[in-house]
């Protein structure tokens, strides 16, 4: 049972196999490249808002051509489109911000959206949720409301995958998968080795938080 010892859902290895069927390994590696790109270009647009078209150039630029990115990009993984997910909650996010209501509740709504379903391809993902809940919590106008839906709606999409595969993510944290007595300490280092990818986002959301606070911050 895959689900209980690669750290995510059904939803890359579905994916993967459609893709493999139709393009073969090399249509795998387009994915995760174009992957990596639309990240790039969204980490891009939220540095833009944050500090304008030179944040942009730089942001995309360090994103691109880091180690990281660049062997993700070549692999066959689920963190390419965990990146991607995570990346468009942190951007709908921060557009959520400053939009105007009718647009506020569905930019909120596609956040929680995209961090569940990124959860859901890594488990790993959920370390990013504080983050996000801080952006959405800390605006110009305050808004708790926000806050509690997007937290709702994140707790009823993981709740519904839990209740048909909490076997599978409990073997996955426990090591159930192996009897061998190192197997957890494996996964944690697995984990903790997998919040590189979302690490050059959080520092860009923590900025985002205290930009106001900020001498000569930009506004768009």
């Amino acid at each position: 049972d895959a689900a209980s010892w690669m750290g995510g859902s059904y939803i890359y290895p579905v994916a993967s196999a459609l893709i493999n069927h139709n393009f073969g390994l090399k249509g795998i590696r387009f994915f995760s490249m174009v992957c990596v790109l639309v990240s790039a270009i969204l980490s891009g647009r939220i540095g833009r808002i944050l500090g304008g078209k030179k944040v942009e150039l730089i942001t995309v630029f360090l994103f691109l051509f880091s180690s990281v990115s660049l062997n993700l990009a070549q692999l066959g993984t689920y963190d390419a489109p965990s990146l991607l997910f995570t990346t468009l909650a942190l951007y709908t996010a921060i557009r959520s911000r400053d939009s105007q209501k009718y647009k506020e509740l569905g930019l909120v709504l596609a956040s929680a959206v995209f961090i569940s379903v990124a959860i859901l391809t890594k488990y790993v993902a959920i370390l990013f949720l504080p983050v996000i809940g801080f952006i959405i919590l800390l605006k110009r106008r305050i808004v708790v409301s926000l806050v509690f839906f997007w937290t709702f709606t994140v707790l009823t999409i993981l709740t519904l995958f839990l209740t048909f595969y909490q076997n599978d993510v409990v073997a996955f944290f426990a090591g159930g998968h192996s009897e061998e007595p190192a197997d957890l300490v494996r996964i944690i280092r697995q984990l903790i080795s997998g919040v590189g990818f979302i690490l050059l986002s959080a520092l860009l959301g923590l900025l985002f938080i205290f930009r106001d606070k900020l001498p000569g911050s930009y506004t768009s």
